[in-house]
């Protein structure tokens, strides 16, 4: 880019057509104290864009001619229909036709719907609709509005009359996303921005006129994106709005339990599919809710006291609101952690099984579950014991696969006792509650490597 940018105030405009001399001395009033700006280009490129390709070269022709001698600055490639970057590359002109819509050229330069006219929407919150129309007299409508924080914004133009496209712009003027197709169905952008001022561009493609409807969301983006920057809600309790999509893939929720607690999740609210998880305090996955398409996603944990996250997010291309419920109660602070998984798939692994081994824990109402993964590297004489009991509980060893090998089944706070001989292999335990008992429990391990062989 030229460090200035002089106009040739010596061109004269008396050889012109006559229809073109009122916007270009507007160009010229304009520029004399404008082309020395940084910000010359950006503006121009908004001020002064034609889509009428004919204008264009009416312009183009006079400045090949000497008539009109424009500032040279840099190609503005994305955004097509300029009419700098055309004078400025010397495009190959094409012979001007009398046919040209002279109001679309002037119509173009003198349009007062720029950046520093736009509509002023003031702070984006919710949604705001509007409906309006674009056309040759009237080829660009502008809205200006603010965020007050990171937000996730969608911009929605629809029920057009003829064809129209969509820009997203920041506050000086720059392309942050655009929406341009070929039919006039319904147009979309979304965007997760920081704290700032930006506008919404809306123009018609070729020589239609449209009318639209415009609709814009904004939705404080109060989630982190990663578990470092999640947010800490504290204690789990109450809802939670927020969006995720194409530019805003993960929200993080971070929460804390003093106690032993029955947690429950529900996610709805959505338009587009999107799951939840929930996660330990290193960001490894307790449990996952995986509901398709826009059905609800809900999940019941009994959890230990400690750090938890939860994370939201979209499936495939998917871009959406939810509403997001969380609820922890307390069950009891004297309850054991919960150390034992609650399926075979979580199971508590004790590793290679010789000698004794002795674990405490729990099961009742919250917790109906308790399993211990182990192996025996020999066949062995092997037993279980199940005492320490408030309440009553069996116990059962199951093979590999989780088939039922044996059961204890006792009534009342009676030990059980399991035993026998088991080649090598992996086994599992079930220790569970019968009916509505709650009780802590001693479960102890015993297993020799059976010096004659397998039985």
């Amino acid at each position: 880019m030229n460090s200035s940018l002089p106009v040739d105030s010596n061109n004269s405009l008396s050889t012109l057509d006559s229809r073109l001399q009122p916007p270009l001395s507007d160009i010229y009033s304009e520029s004399q104290g404008f082309f020395t700006t940084p910000s010359a280009p950006v503006q121009l490129a908004q001020i002064y864009n034609l889509t009428d390709l004919k204008a264009q070269q009416a312009l183009i022709k006079a400045k090949s001619s000497k008539q009109l001698e424009f500032p040279s600055i840099d190609v503005f490639s994305d955004d097509e229909a300029e009419i700098f970057p055309n004078i400025v590359n010397d495009n190959i002109l094409s012979p001007f036709e009398k046919k040209n819509d002279w109001d679309l050229i002037t119509g173009a330069l003198v349009e007062d719907n720029t950046l520093g006219t736009a509509r002023n929407l003031g702070n984006l919150t919710g949604t705001k609709t509007f409906s309006d129309f674009v056309e040759t007299t009237d080829p660009i409508d502008y809205y200006r509005f603010s965020l007050n924080g990171n937000s996730n914004l969608k911009l929605t133009l629809n029920n057009m009359t003829a064809n129209a496209d969509l820009q997203l712009l920041n506050s000086s003027g720059g392309v942050i996303n655009a929406f341009k197709s070929i039919s006039s169905s319904e147009k979309a952008i979304f965007a997760t921005l920081s704290e700032g001022t930006y506008y919404t561009r809306i123009y018609p493609v070729g020589r239609v006129n449209a009318n639209y409807k415009l609709s814009l969301n904004a939705i404080a983006d109060s989630a982190g994106n990663t578990l470092r920057t999640a947010r800490n809600i504290g204690n789990p309790s109450g809802n939670l709005s927020d969006f995720v999509g194409s530019t805003d893939t993960n929200d993080y929720y971070r929460f804390t339990l003093n106690n032993n607690s029955n947690f429950r999740l529900g996610m709805n609210g959505m338009s587009a599919n999107a799951d939840v998880q929930l996660l330990n305090s290193s960001g490894g996955v307790i449990t996952t809710s995986t509901a398709t398409g826009s059905n609800s996603e809900s999940m019941v944990r009994t959890l230990n006291a400690g750090t938890y996250y939860v994370r939201a997010y979209p499936v495939g291309n998917a871009n959406t609101n939810y509403n997001l419920s969380l609820n922890a109660t307390l069950i009891n602070p004297l309850i054991p952690a919960d150390n034992a998984g609650n399926t075979l798939a979580t199971a508590r692994n004790i590793g290679n099984l010789a000698g004794i081994r002795k674990f405490t824990d729990w099961v009742g109402s919250q917790d109906k579950n308790d399993y211990y993964r182990f192996t025996l590297n020999d066949e062995s004489d092997f037993s279980i014991v199940l005492n320490g009991m408030t309440a009553n509980a069996d116990i059962q060893l199951l093979n590999s696969s989780g088939g039922v090998i044996e059961s204890s089944t006792t009534a009342g706070p009676t030990e059980e006792a399991i035993f026998g001989d088991l080649n090598r292999g992996t086994y599992y335990v079930r220790i569970y509650p019968v009916g509505t008992a709650s009780t802590n429990y001693n479960l102890n391990f015993i297993a020799f490597a059976d010096d004659f062989g397998e039985v």
